[in-house]
């Protein structure tokens, strides 16, 4: 499953956002648009009913990143593995209410945003402080591609949430000590690193 997720990864990085003026003639179709298509029908199957996508059996020890199999029989969905996954689908230009994903991508974008806490804006981890701001930082990535690729009530609700993700991005920047500017993995604290940043 840890292959999963790095499908995920390696399709999120390659698929190209397509323009009206760029769209592919059917007819003249490249091995890596097939490629493409067969990743994003992988995608859509191994979607949960609930709009999730599973972490490939994985979740990671809190404060150390050591993935930790999660016991048989529960394939979970996991929020940011979600949004990446709906970040892959809107990459190929595939957004609600048309295509043959419409359903695949609104019910992920469904259960991304249904986990952002109201009260702060924040997209946790279920292991808490240990990834949140990593969590965080992917559902707005998210949020933010889908909310410009969207139209009417469902991009007006994606920008108030966008807008409280952003607080908290903002509320988490260092702001004092040697790692002025950066990013960790709790919104609070001093220290930073390069990969939340």
């Amino acid at each position: 499953m840890r292959l999963f997720v790095f499908a995920l990864f390696v399709l999120l990085l390659l698929v190209p956002v397509p323009s009206v003026a760029q769209r592919v003639d059917p007819r003249k179709r490249e091995p890596f648009d097939e490629a493409i298509d067969r990743g994003l029908k992988f995608l859509a199957r191994e979607q949960n009913r609930d709009g999730s996508w599973p972490s490939g059996g994985f979740n990671r020890a809190p404060g150390f990143g050591i993935p930790q199999p999660i016991p048989r029989g529960r394939a979970e969905g996991d929020v940011a593995v979600t949004a990446l996954a709906v970040m892959s689908f809107l990459s190929a230009g595939h957004v609600p209410g048309e295509g043959p994903y419409a359903e695949t991508v609104a019910n992920g974008i469904q259960f991304v945003v249904s986990s952002q806490r109201r009260e702060n804006g924040l997209f946790a981890s279920p292991l808490g402080g240990a990834t949140e701001m990593y969590y965080h930082g992917i559902c707005t990535l998210m949020l933010a591609e889908a909310a410009g690729m969207t139209e009417g009530k469902i991009a007006d609700d994606l920008k108030q949430r966008l807008q409280s993700a952003v607080v908290v991005i903002l509320k988490a920047q260092r702001i004092q000590g040697r790692d002025v500017g950066g990013w960790r993995y709790q919104i609070s604290g001093f220290d930073a690193d390069l990969s939340v940043t």
